[in-house]
Parts: C-alpha cells; structure tokens; sequence
C-alpha cells in the first residue's frame, strides 16, 4: 500500500507526535509513505491519501481538488472543531475576535459542504470527537471513525526523575487558551483555605506575560519539554485540569502515565479518556473546583487511590493500538475502492 501523507510544514507539535507514532507503527512491508506539503501535488499512483492534521483551520486545496476527483480515496483526521461547540465568549475576547470566529465557521461550513460528501473516512481521536464533528459537518455516523491516541511510555511513566521542592505544589498545564480554564483555576487556588494548606503553590509553566501575580502561584517562562514535563507531574500533589472543551485531553494521560493524582472536567473528551481514574468536576464552577482542589490536598487515600487507577487506565492507551487500528481503516478503505 503507498501511503500519501499530508505534512504541513507549520503544525502543533501534538499533530506531528500523532502523525508520528502512527507511522512509525504501520509495517514497513506492506505500507510505504509517502510526503507531500499542502502547496505540492499528491504524489502519483498512491492507494490513499491521508490527511492527519484536520481542525478549525482552512482545508488544504490540494486536498479538497483530489477528494473531488476520481484518483485514490481520502482520509482525514480531524482534532476538534471547538468554534462548533463552545459559545464564542469562551473562546474569544472581544467583538473582533468573535466576528473573526463566526466568519471562520462560515467559511469551514462552506468548505464541508464541498469536501465531506466526497472523503472516504473521518477519524476522529474520541467518540465525543466523531460525534462533534457529525453535528458540525452533517457527516454520516458511518463515516466517522473514533480512534484513542496513546500515550508515550517510553517518557511517562512513574519510575523516573521527579521535581523535588520544598513546598507541595498543583500543576496546571496548558496552552493559555481560554478554553483551558485557567482564571478559574487561579480563583479556585485563590480560594482555598490558608489555615488549612497555607504552603501549597500552583505551578503553571509556559507564562506568556500579561497575568498578574497572585499569592502562591508560580509561573514557568520558559518552554517545557517532554522529559521536563514528566519529572513536574511526578513530582505534583496532583494535575489540575478542568478544560472547558477537549477533544481528547493528552495532557490528563500524561499525568496519570507519570503517576499523578488527576482533577479534571466532567465534559467533552475528559470523562472519556479519565475513565474512573480523576476526580471530575463542573469546570465552569468555581466553587465546585474549589472544593474538588480541596479534597485532593487533604485527603492523602483519595490521591493514592487516583494514582493507582491513573496507572492502570493509562496503561491501556498505547501507541501500538492506535496505529493497529489506523491500518485496519487504511485497509479497509482500500479494500472498498477495489
């Protein structure tokens, strides 16, 4: 099978990591790759062209040309269409900022219409995933594919460096976008009792600027890497993560590989992937937050519990799964052209 694989040059680094482990774990004597960029042509006498970077941003037009013509089928994956499910005030500041997002869901609209009637599968890295893309795009269930991530295992996992501090701290971790939920985060540590926790610190690495400081949290400027990363979740209290939107949420993987007690959202992607394993909560309730961060740092049995289910649910999403199932699609779609 020659695999035709659509690489934007500039891409989030957890769509290369994705794209990645998935062809790292395709057999070599029966898949061969094939590279394309989205301003070059699809490589010729290919069995299927797969796109692994799909989201909110602007369909590739070398992609939506060839899906309308007549040569090999079309795969994409699609990360999350958030615009589609969150109101615009949760995911955008200011009257520009909105209009610019309901201009880009017109164009995305407009866009689907032309290209999902003519691509063979959509995967998707949840089932809240395939069933948001469905609402968004008008795509048949059947077509629709929902396909876990893993989890790197290799680089978090319990047994390893920790970050050792004088006091006990919180991670968060995310990007700064707003869906993220950190306000909510901040207020809710805020808010915890100093008689009863006077010493816990909130660590949230990768601090853009423009946050003001706040008593007992500590901003990380610089850039983190996978290795660094690890070492802070084993070394945290507990990860707090109340997202207000996830397609699938690798972070709370993460943390669980490594370990570390989790609190995250009871909506969207998060419960799917936590299982039983976290604490869940309202992430649009501060008081709910509040005395769900409450609970972790006072009670010792509930966070070894945590760790120990995070451990065994963390342990059942693997790479090697991810990229059996990719190849079970790939061939089955191949197999229906034929």
């Amino acid at each position: 099978m020659k695999l035709a694989v659509l690489t934007r040059r500039e891409e989030p680094f957890s769509f290369r990591n994705y794209r990645q482990h998935v062809l790292d774990g395709l057999p070599a004597d029966e898949v061969q790759s094939v590279a394309f960029a989205p301003d070059e042509s699809v490589p010729s006498h290919c069995d299927l062209v797969w796109d692994p970077g799909l989201g909110m941003a602007k369909l590739p037009a070398v992609l939506t040309r060839w899906a309308r013509g007549v040569g090999a089928p079309v795969i994409g994956t699609m990360h999350g269409v958030r615009a589609f499910s969150l109101p615009a005030r949760e995911i955008s500041q200011g009257l520009v900022e909105r209009a610019q997002l309901e201009i880009a869901k017109l164009r995305r609209l407009r866009e689907w219409r032309e290209f999902g009637p003519h691509v063979a599968r959509i995967v998707a890295v949840s089932r809240f995933g395939a069933e948001e893309v469905q609402r968004a795009f008008g795509l048949p269930a059947a077509r629709v594919v929902p396909i876990h991530h893993g989890v790197d295992h290799d680089v978090y996992r319990p047994d390893g460096e920790r970050m050792v501090r004088e006091r006990p701290y919180l991670l968060h971790v995310s990007s700064y976008q707003r869906k993220k939920n950190l306000e909510r985060v901040l207020n809710a540590h805020q808010g915890l009792p100093e008689t009863e926790r006077p010493d816990l610190v909130l660590v949230v690495p990768g601090h853009p600027g423009g946050w003001p400081e706040r008593r007992g949290v500590e901003w990380i400027t610089r850039a983190l890497d996978s290795q660094q990363l690890a070492r802070w979740y084993r070394g945290a209290q507990a990860f707090v993560f109340p997202s207000l939107h996830e397609t699938f949420g690798m972070p709370i993987l993460e943390a669980m590989a490594c370990g570390c007690p989790v609190l995250t959202a009871n909506t969207t992607a998060c419960p799917e992937v936590a299982g039983d394993a976290a604490l869940l909560v309202d992430p649009r309730s501060t008081d709910a937050l509040g005395e769900a961060l409450g609970r972790l740092t006072e009670d010792d049995a509930l966070r070894e519990d945590l760790r120990g289910r995070g451990l065994e649910r963390a342990a059942g999403f693997g790479w090697d799964r991810t990229a059996a199932l990719h190849l079970e699609l790939f061939r089955a779609v191949v197999g229906e052209r034929r």
